[in-house]
């Protein structure tokens, strides 16, 4: 059954030809950028574009019977070119051109520089891997706060599929870091994973998988008229770890002044000789051992990897191939049949019915992207919480796990803090002013307690914090 590629603008939903488009390409790619190019000839290069900067588009793939929602994205780019024939051209960028834009901010408790006690507060400082509190955060766990803050920055870019469950990482401090540097560098404790966008609901929505739960294709190498170009395909046993090995350290200044050090180990696969990574991280007073980080690294890359560029051509384009997939041909080499190779990215040439396919290993989160990493580690700020520092007591458990939404504050009864600066005075006056008062707030699991000296509180009698 032919195939009908349509344009929604909002308004119309029309074909491509309708629309005037000639040539145009969709790229798909791994925790990047995804954009549809195309062009449109006119008769007059000063007439204003047909779609406008930041107008979303809808590409639609119907076949008469099921219509689906191909890709979504906003109009990026749009030059006029004259010459032998005029035309405009333009690029549409997909949700994740917004987390490259948004730069993340994590809101954390800090102390009021104008009266005594805490208020919550915005900064592009953040700490990946804890929360405002101090509490250690699951690498999955601190994607999805970065996403829900750029949906609540963006205007609700993308909706997240389940994520891989990935270990607690380090705390890492960093500055002014777009939301999706942070999500890279989140993913990049397991390098085998893959990002990707799906439309079909009609909505944008992230998925990140691991090798392991992609979804597996095999194409046949006899079929010559789908398969046009082999390029380039060979095993990756560079970037093979043969074992991991972790090496936590703690310091500690002793009664005599002088320093201590503990050590503690992680180790996956071969313990010596090449191919066994090696990383040491200075962890800070307050900070837990990683558990299973060095387990998780080893796995993702302890699975040979390939590389190479098919070129296969159908009548219509199926995205039978790309990222979310893994790729396996029989009836050529024995290696070949179970290879699972990662697809990256891919270009389809909607018109034509050509897919370029690249499958390997990540760019941004190869074994370069981990060595990159460990030298952070070496100067990281060690993980710190005022909350976790000016506790001075314990009572009962709490099982608050973080918030989800940046524009609310669900910590619930049991978990109360004082996350925004207090109220004024109903009667106008100023806000009370308590000698002492003790706020409950949930730190690591535990419910502490924060005595404040001197902290406003509104109502003028000693309303509730």
């Amino acid at each position: 059954m032919a195939v009908t590629w349509k344009i929604y603008d909002g308004t119309t939903t029309q074909s491509l030809a309708a629309w005037g488009i000639d040539s145009i390409v969709l790229a798909r790619a791994n925790l990047a950028v995804e954009t549809l190019s195309f062009s449109i000839p006119v008769a007059d290069i000063y007439a204003d574009p047909v779609f406008a900067y930041d107008q979303t588009l809808h590409l639609i793939r119907d076949d008469g019977v099921s219509p689906i929602t191909w890709f979504i994205g906003k109009v990026k780019k749009l030059p006029a070119f004259a010459g032998p024939q005029e035309r405009q051209r333009y690029v549409v960028a997909n949700a994740w051109a917004e987390f490259e834009r948004i730069i993340y901010q994590q809101r954390y408790v800090v102390p009021d520089p104008s009266a005594p006690g805490l208020l919550g507060s915005w900064s592009t400082r953040v700490v990946l891997g804890q929360d405002r509190w101090g509490r250690a955060q699951t690498a999955h766990a601190v994607i999805t706060e970065i996403t829900n803050y750029a949906n609540s920055v963006g205007g609700g870019l993308a909706t997240i599929s389940s994520l891989p469950t990935l270990a607690v990482p380090p705390a890492e401090t960093v500055r002014d870091i777009t939301c999706a540097e942070a999500i890279r560098r989140m993913v990049g404790y397991a390098p085998d994973a893959v990002g990707y966008f799906a439309y079909h609901t009609g909505t944008p929505v992230l998925v990140i998988a691991q090798r392991g739960a992609l979804t597996p294709l095999t194409l046949d190498l006899d079929d010559k008229d789908k398969i046009e170009v082999i390029d380039g395909l060979s095993p990756l046993h560079e970037i093979k770890a043969r074992g991991v090995v972790l090496i936590f350290q703690k310091t500690a200044a002793s009664l005599d002044g002088s320093i201590k050090i503990s050590e503690t180990r992680q180790a996956a696969g071969a313990r010596t000789g090449p191919g066994v990574i090696f990383a040491t991280i200075q962890l800070g007073d307050h900070e837990t051992v990683p558990a299973g980080l060095a387990t998780q690294y080893y796995n993702s890359l302890a699975t040979l990897e390939w590389e190479g560029t098919l070129r296969l051509h159908e009548r219509e384009c199926t995205a039978a191939l790309r990222p979310g997939y893994v790729l396996n041909l029989d009836n050529g080499r024995t290696a070949w049949a179970a290879m699972n190779a990662t697809v990256q990215s891919t270009a389809e040439e909607l018109l034509t019915g050509v897919t370029t396919v690249q499958i390997g290993a990540a760019e941004h989160l190869g074994l370069s992207d981990f060595v990159d990493m460990m030298r952070r580690f070496r100067n990281r700020n060690a993980r710190t919480s005022f909350a976790d520092t000016q506790h001075n007591g314990t009572a009962g458990t709490c099982s608050q796990v973080g918030d989800t939404d940046p524009s609310d504050d669900p910590l619930g009864p049991s978990c109360e803090h004082p996350d925004d600066p207090p109220e004024p005075n109903p009667d106008g006056g100023s806000p009370a002013i308590m000698p002492t008062v003790d706020v409950q707030a949930c730190v690591d699991g535990e419910t502490k307690t924060l005595r404040l000296a001197g902290y406003s509180i509104s109502g003028g009698g000693g309303g509730p914090l």
